[in-house]
C-alpha cells in the first residue's frame, strides 16, 4: 500500500500511521506496521522547507530616478527636476512596501532557497495580487527561478495591492510564499475652461481619475484653492464611474488683479484602492471690476 500525506497540513512532530482496508465483501483489516514489521511512524515534516525572499529588483526602468536631472535657475542655483518613479516606503506592520509612481511598472526580484541557503532552481513560481480595497488574490502571472534560485517579475501598473509570490512545492520540498505591498498614489487630472476672466464670471473645472477601478457609487474629489500657505476646499464634486468630474465656480469677491491657484485632492477611501494624491496646480487670473 502506498499513500501520500500533506506534511504542510499537520503540525511538526512525530506521528503514527495506520491504514484501514476494506473490500467489496465487507472484510476489513487495520495495518499499522511496515512490511518489515516495524511500526509505521514518521517525523513531520518529511519534505525539506523552502523560503521565498522578495524585494525591489535592482535598477529597473520604473524604479530609477525617472526624469531626474540637474538644471540651473536664473540666479545660478542648481535645482532638480522630476520625481522618483519608485521608492521604498517605511517599514509597516504588514512588512516592507514599495511606492511606484501612478501608471508606472515596478520590477520585483526575489530568491527561492531551501535549508542551508541552497538555491532552488528551475521551478515555477506563481505571482498573485490582492487590491487594497479587498477581494481574493488573482493571478497576475508566473516566473521561473534561474540556476541561482533568483527570480524577477515586472509588475504592471495598477492600484495599491499586496503582491504574493507562491511556490507550490514538490515531492521533496515544502511550499512557501512571500509578499510585498505596493502603495500607489491616486492620479488625478484637472483643467479649467478659461484662464482669464472678470469678477462675476464663472469657470468650469473638469477632471478625471485615470486609475481603475472606481467604486460603483463614484469617488468624491476635493477642489481646493491656495489661500496663503494653505489649501482650502471649496467644492467636493463626485467622479462618475468613468472617472470624470465637473464643477462650475463663479467669482464674486475679487478686487484688483488676482492670480488664483487650484488643485484637486483625492483622499484615501476603503472602497478606492489608491493612496491620497493631488493633481498639478492650475491657475486662473481674475480682474475685479
Amino acid at each position: 500500500m502506498v499513500a501520500r500525506v500533506d506534511d504542510s497540513a499537520l503540525a511538526p512532530g512525530r506521528y503514527e500511521f495506520r491504514a484501514v482496508v476494506r473490500d467489496v465483501a465487507g472484510n476489513q483489516a487495520v495495518v499499522g506496521r511496515r512490511s518489515d514489521g516495524s511500526p509505521m511512524e514518521l517525523g513531520l515534516p518529511v519534505r525539506e522547507g523552502t523560503r521565498l525572499e522578495l524585494g525591489p529588483g535592482g535598477k529597473p526602468k520604473a524604479c530609477t530616478k525617472a526624469g531626474r536631472r540637474r538644471a540651473t535657475t536664473k540666479r545660478g542655483k542648481a535645482k532638480s527636476k522630476g520625481r522618483s518613479a519608485c521608492r521604498r516606503a517605511k517599514q509597516g506592520a504588514g512588512g516592507s512596501a514599495l511606492e511606484p509612481a501612478p501608471g508606472k511598472r515596478v520590477k520585483l526580484a526575489g530568491r527561492l532557497v531551501r535549508g542551508g541557503n541552497v538555491p532552488v532552481a528551475g521551478v515555477d513560481v506563481t505571482v498573485e495580487g490582492q487590491m487594497r480595497s479587498g477581494g481574493p488574490f488573482a493571478r497576475i502571472g508566473s516566473v521561473r527561478a534561474d540556476g541561482s534560485g533568483r527570480l524577477s517579475f515586472v509588475l504592471p501598473p495598477g492600484p495599491s495591492r499586496t503582491v504574493r509570490f507562491r511556490y507550490d512545492g514538490s515531492d521533496t520540498l515544502r511550499p512557501s510564499s512571500g509578499q510585498v505591498l505596493t502603495r500607489v498614489r491616486a492620479a488625478v487630472r484637472l483643467k479649467v475652461s478659461r484662464r482669464r476672466l472678470l469678477n462675476g464670471q464663472s469657470v468650469q473645472f473638469t477632471g478625471r481619475l485615470p486609475g481603475k477601478p472606481i467604486p460603483a457609487g463614484g469617488k468624491l474629489v476635493a477642489l481646493q484653492a491656495r489661500v496663503g500657505r494653505q489649501w482650502r476646499t471649496f467644492a467636493t464634486p463626485r467622479a462618475k464611474a468613468n472617472g470624470v468630474f465637473k464643477h462650475r465656480y463663479r467669482f464674486t469677491a475679487t478686487t484688483g488683479l488676482r492670480r488664483y491657484a487650484f488643485r484637486a485632492l483625492v483622499t484615501r477611501e476603503a472602497a478606492y484602492p489608491y493612496e491620497t494624491g493631488t493633481s498639478r496646480k492650475v491657475h486662473v487670473v481674475v480682474r475685479g471690476r
